[in-house]
């Protein structure tokens, strides 16, 4: 069987992994660069303050100082002494939210001290790096660190010269970034937002377009291509779409009508095949029958006349006999046959079960005498008449078989017992002997053609028969048997109403 939800499953999964997958593809790099534009704005306020920084210095520094005064005196400020004048100034004020710094390894100021990030960054502008940012956390707020180098101009020579152009000693700037990184994951569940709300809304088209333009179509084809699985050949697909599924439907309907056609052809041709096979059969049987009954009946003619005139009395009993016997095997292949071929015509009426099975009993009464074997017949109320739609004369034989095998295998002194039980529209009847029982292997086969026991001297076809007779009348017929207690066999007919 085809199994559509199974090809369902997997492209709903594939659609998933693959929505997913581009999604958080489309989420990372837009984030990313979400975030990288944060950065940059943060750098680009640092550079701008390192950059009027240093250009202070070098105008301070191009004038040999400044004098700045301070009550009735003026002070010389130079270019170090400014950064640090201004940092202080903006902690008072509150006015200016940046902290600068300038920090030099072995500084005689310790000021000057560098903390860990300006190590870091003392370290690497010594690689010839320009510039180091990082992002700080302290107490619940973040700060951005920026550190670029300290340059020196020639007016500083006359008391950096050992350090022109060298980066001995940076700039740093720190300033708070809190703001700006709360507002970056905001823009980044916004950007969550916008992207899974368009993603989710093209895998639903193209889920419905998947289902429309291939699922549908499938689902089609794997009703038909199950129905045919069963036999059905007229069923048709009908998909009348001009693109690839419709003329895929019409080239598959073609197909089906060909296997159709096809199999007709095998079936007849089969059914021709059986017919010619029954017939021979029939014939067969019909021949060999004929060509055995005619010298049949000519020795029991001949044993008959010989017997009128008392010639050879005993001898003539045994011919008759055993005629008699060669008939019986006879007439059991030819009903095997007919019933085996379903060309056997049952001539039913309403008869009354238990007259029925007395007949039988009383056609039996002679063998068990013979055999002392005593034919006991129970039925729960006699006066109340069980109904069967039955031909008689077939059901009476096939009764008769039963109770023949039951009779030759009990033991002299024996009871062979049938019993009669309705039960929900049905009939049951079970017919019990005393003998040496079935070997437990054996129990499924007595009713296989030819099986027989090892004393039996037929041909083992009328348990066989019997079978084919009562499921001809739409019974059914069981068998159980315990090894050295005896045999029962249950027979169930349907009755009717009278």
């Amino acid at each position: 069987m085809i199994k559509l939800e199974e090809i369902k499953i997997k492209l709903t999964l594939i659609l998933v992994a693959t929505f997913l997958l581009l999604w958080i593809s489309a989420y990372v790099f837009l984030a990313k660069r979400q975030e990288a534009a944060a950065i940059q704005s943060l750098r680009h306020q640092a550079e701008g303050i390192y950059h009027t920084i240093l250009l202070s210095r070098h105008w301070i520094s191009s004038h040999g100082g400044i004098y700045v005064k301070n009550g009735t005196q003026y002070t010389l400020i130079t270019p170090s002494h400014f950064v640090s004048k201004l940092t202080n100034y903006a902690k008072v004020t509150n006015f200016f939210p940046y902290s600068v710094k300038i920090a030099v390894e072995k500084p005689k100021n310790p000021a000057h001290l560098p903390d860990y990030f300006e190590k870091k960054a003392l370290k690497f502008l010594k690689q010839k790096q320009k510039a180091i940012w990082a992002l700080e956390k302290h107490d619940e707020e973040i700060f951005f660190r920026y550190a670029a180098p300290l340059k020196f101009k020639t007016e500083c020579t006359h008391c950096h010269l050992s350090m022109q152009n060298n980066s001995l000693g940076c700039i740093s700037i720190k300033f708070r970034a809190t703001d700006t990184i709360k507002n970056l994951k905001v823009n980044k569940m916004i950007i969550a937002g916008y992207t899974f709300l368009p993603a989710i809304a093209i895998f639903s088209l193209i889920f419905f377009w998947l289902h429309r333009l291939v699922l549908k179509p499938l689902k089609i084809f794997e009703e038909a291509a199950n129905s045919i699985a069963q036999g059905n050949y007229r069923i048709r697909v009908n998909i009348n779409t001009k693109d690839e599924w419709g003329r895929f439907a019409k080239q598959f309907n073609i197909m089906i009508s060909k296997i159709e056609n096809h199999q007709k052809e095998l079936e007849e041709k089969v059914r021709e095949a059986t017919q010619k096979l029954q017939k021979v059969y029939e014939d067969f049987f019909a021949n060999i029958t004929h060509d055995l009954k005619t010298p049949i009946t000519a020795i029991k003619g001949a044993s008959e006349i010989l017997s009128k005139k008392n010639l050879g009395e005993p001898y003539t009993t045994i011919i008759r006999k055993n005629v008699e016997k060669l008939n019986l095997l006879i007439e059991d292949i030819l009903e095997c046959t007919k019933l085996e071929s379903g060309s056997i015509q049952l001539q039913k009426e309403i008869v009354d079960l238990g007259e029925l099975l007395e007949d039988v009993l009383l056609s039996l009464n002679l063998l068990a005498e013979e055999r002392k074997v005593k034919l006991k017949l129970k039925m729960a109320n006699r006066d109340v008449e069980l109904s069967v739609f039955c031909d008689p004369a077939k059901l009476q034989r096939a009764f008769a078989n039963i109770l023949h095998n039951a009779i030759k295998f009990s033991p002299s002194g024996g009871v062979v017992t049938i019993e009669v039980e309705p039960k929900e529209g049905k009939v049951e009847i079970k017919i019990m002997d005393q003998g040496p029982g079935i070997p437990e292997d054996l129990v499924n086969k007595v009713f296989d053609k030819f099986a027989k026991g090892k004393d039996s001297k037929g041909l083992g076809l009328g348990l066989t028969i019997s079978k084919a007779i009562i499921e001809q009348h739409q019974g059914k017929v069981e068998i159980s048997s315990i090894p050295g207690k005896g045999t029962t066999v249950i027979v169930t007919l349907p009755l009717t109403k009278n």
